[in-house]
């Protein structure tokens, strides 16, 4: 694959990005007897939903400055552990609808919301559906734990408000943005042969993919070791049309993925919604 080296200098040890609270949940003392699958095409109604929906949020581009970033690789960064919650392709707080024909390699989870909107999901490579059961509310735990470790790493390198990766190979690191953080191509994430390799994004605002983006792994770089903590409130995870998308998003607010995109990684909603739109996502190694 080609590699792409932009103009690129270190930044060291910058304190991480804005601390955003998660929705409090409760760890009950066992999350129960571990998953237990429960039919597509069912209806949970075994809570009341006390979280607002939030629209589906259409990308666009707001990109003016050139990112700095590293050129070499970085002191490595610990993993992100989402403990019981690692089992979900899919996870939100509130709501999750599809339109279209969408299909999950891996579960699909959601507290304290009851209701799910199926038509046209399917469940593959043995995914189960955990909906404010007691395993659900230990990983609401878990996710939130996870959401707070990305934020709270030391950062190792900077962009800037608006910036667009396009074109960028980055290298192992955690990266702090100040505001929206923007793809409006390809970028490409280089392990350097190091399979344990961690990327971090911390995204104070949103999350914006356009349409037919891609994000690439280079050199034994692994989706499961590459997580996009967005902190925007309102602004929250848009990916456009026909996006190839690598990690795990985990938004402090709702995630919309839109018609043709597929994503190696997760989908993560901690206080809103997931929005899907004939999508194809699949949990990475090695899991599966």
């Amino acid at each position: 694959m080609k590699k792409l080296l932009g103009s690129l200098f270190v930044i060291a040890m910058l304190p991480a990005a804005l601390m955003v609270g998660c929705s409090a949940k409760t760890t009950p003392s066992s999350p129960g007897v571990g998953p237990t699958a429960t039919p597509v095409g069912t209806a949970i109604a075994t809570a009341t939903r006390t979280a607002t929906r939030t629209p589906s949020r259409t990308p666009t581009s707001t990109v003016t400055a050139t990112p700095t970033v590293t050129s070499t690789p970085q002191t490595g960064a610990a993993p992100v552990s989402l403990k019981t919650a690692d089992i979900f392709a899919v996870w939100a707080y509130a709501d999750i609808t599809n339109t279209g024909s969408s299909s999950i390699c891996g579960s699909l989870g959601m507290t304290p919301g009851s209701s799910v909107g199926w038509t046209g999901l399917t469940l593959a490579c043995g995914g189960v559906t955990e909906i404010d059961t007691p395993y659900a509310v230990a990983a609401g735990t878990d996710v939130s734990n996870a959401y707070l470790a990305a934020q709270s790493a030391t950062s190792t390198a900077t962009l800037g408000a608006g910036s667009d990766l396009v074109g960028l190979t980055l290298y192992p690191g955690v990266y702090t943005v100040g505001g929206d953080l923007n793809l409006n191509g390809t970028v490409y994430l280089d392990a350097q042969g190091n399979a344990n390799a961690v990327f971090i994004f911390q995204i104070t605002g949103g999350l914006v993919v356009g349409n037919g983006s891609h994000v690439v792994l280079l050199n034994s770089a692994n989706a499961a070791n590459v997580f996009w903590q967005v902190a925007g409130v309102t602004a929250g995870a848009a990916l456009g049309t026909t996006v190839d998308f690598s990690g795990t998003i985990m938004a402090y607010s709702s995630v919309s993925v839109n018609t043709g995109t597929v994503v190696l990684g997760r989908v993560m909603a901690l206080n809103g919604q997931v929005t899907l739109a004939a999508n194809t996502i699949t949990l990475p190694s090695p899991l599966f």
